[in-house]
């Protein structure tokens, strides 16, 4: 049993845990245009086919390389974000770091699951994928709006 402080530790951490994946969620889904195929198809990104796939629950031997694709898609988005020329006018916005944070727990929950909870490794691929899509449309919002050209 422990005492009240560690108790009001705690509900504390669950709080901020649940306050972080709840903002996280609400940036992904409040674009007002939706970007996110032109991104994909001008980049070559794969994210769009890994949400496909793990729609149609593919084996657990297919995780690990899905998970690489969002990877590299979720590495080139980032940079550009950061360094696309186009861009240089905006910044990361604190919503944006939010997201990119949670694609590298979301990572690291997947690393951890995939062998043993493979559901709920699948489950974090698809996350990880909607964290991609974001950041897709974000540079595709970013790239239309009259500073971004």
């Amino acid at each position: 049993m422990g005492t009240l402080g560690e108790i009001a530790i705690g509900a504390a951490a669950t709080l901020a845990a649940w306050w972080f994946r709840y903002t996280c969620r609400v940036a992904r889904r409040s674009a007002r245009r939706d970007y996110t195929a032109d991104v994909a198809r001008a980049n070559q990104l794969e994210f769009l086919e890994v949400q496909r796939a793990l729609m149609a629950t593919p084996p657990a031997s297919q995780l690990a390389s899905l998970a690489k694709k969002l990877e590299q898609d979720y590495r080139m988005l980032s940079y550009l974000l950061r360094h696309g020329p186009a861009l240089q006018a905006f910044r990361v916005r604190i919503e944006q770091r939010m997201v990119m944070l949670n694609f590298q727990l979301l990572k690291a929950y997947f690393a951890v699951t995939r062998t043993v909870l493979r559901t709920k490794g699948r489950r974090a691929l698809e996350e990880m994928a909607q964290v991609v899509g974001y950041l897709a449309n974000q540079m595709g919002a970013r790239a239309a709006s009259p500073a971004g050209r």
